[in-house]
């Protein structure tokens, strides 16, 4: 028996579904890089943080650069609070970005896009969300269900509560007051012995060891991670050169130390880590995950260089007036 050969219009039409099964086959075996923008859809306050997640998938599709010049054309520049790099992610690449809006209506950014290591543009977007304007005083007021009171008639505590408390009152400040006689007494057979007073940077260094012993970034706890270790910073700063850093803000901050002198190379570390805790304390955002533990190293390293030697108070000077120590 022969072999039978097709040809005409039928024997090409196969063949060019076969070239087309073939090259279809090899697209699929390509991954295809994916975007998402996640945020919250619910209506946004003037005034609040907007956050928004870039995720890219898969690994392989590796994002280099966000180009936000189509936003600028929408939003200020300066609403952009934050963004965090590029971190990888179990399965693909994610960026945080915090806004913040001013302006009450409804905004509408445009596509972002993406500049992946392979010359691949991707396009993430396009975000619609409602900004409302934060309620006034008198909008909230109106807003209660205010009742009357109802007039009761007077218990007897309410009638005899005021003459109860004086003789509670009385009560206590004799006890109080024969205790402290008790304890003159006793203090005048002791010999007098200066108290100790440990130096600013002995006392916050200790605190940084016990707040990097509890690794509270570890377990989710960002904001109070970066608050209290703000407060040991001005403390120690507020003790060791005498002026209101806990009440000032983290420029007035700076100025105060740049007035003191020396040192001048810990000083732009030092902005950036007070920075860091500004925005996760007001603007809720998130530093990168290797900086958690690099701000108590940043830290400890500007305590240590800037304390006062223990040598000098034993000699009388003050703590205020000592300059920087390199």
């Amino acid at each position: 028996m022969g072999v039978r050969c097709f040809r005409g219009p039928l024997w090409a039409a196969l063949v060019l579904a076969a070239a087309v099964a073939g090259r279809g086959g090899a697209v699929l075996a390509q991954p295809r890089a994916n975007i998402v923008a996640v945020y919250d859809t619910n209506p946004v306050e003037t005034g609040e943080p907007f956050v928004v997640s870039l995720k890219v998938t898969p690994l392989a599709a590796y994002p280099v650069a966000t180009d936000f010049s189509p936003w600028f054309e929408h939003v200020p520049r300066e609403n952009l609070l934050a963004q965090t790099p590029w971190e990888r992610r179990d399965e693909g690449w994610e960026q945080t970005l915090t806004l913040i809006f001013f302006e009450a209506g409804e905004v509408a950014l445009p596509p972002l896009p993406i500049v992946l290591l392979q010359g691949d543009t991707l396009w993430a977007g396009p975000i619609r969300l409602s900004v409302f304007a934060t309620p006034t005083s008198e909008e909230t007021a109106a807003w209660r269900d205010i009742k009357s009171a109802w007039a009761t008639p007077a218990s007897w505590w309410e009638r005899w509560r005021l003459l109860i408390g004086v003789a509670v009152g009385l009560l206590l400040a004799g006890v109080v007051a024969r205790w402290l006689l008790r304890g003159v007494k006793a203090s005048s057979n002791t010999p007098n012995v200066k108290p100790f007073r440990p130096l600013p940077h002995e006392v916050a260094l200790e605190q940084l060891n016990a707040l990097e012993r509890r690794r509270p970034w570890v377990h989710g706890q960002i904001k109070g991670y970066y608050t209290e270790l703000s407060k040991i910073i001005r403390e120690y700063l507020e003790h060791r050169y005498s002026f209101p850093a806990l009440e000032s803000s983290t420029q007035e901050t700076l100025r105060y130390c740049e007035e003191k002198g020396g040192a001048s190379h810990l000083l732009p570390a030092l902005e950036e880590l007070l920075g860091w805790c500004d925005l996760v304390k007001f603007a809720r955002a998130t530093p990168p995950e290797y900086y958690h533990p690099q701000a108590i190293r940043e830290a400890r390293r500007f305590i240590e260089q800037t304390a006062l030697p223990s040598a000098s108070m034993t000699k009388g000077d003050s703590v205020s007036g000592a300059k920087f120590s390199t």
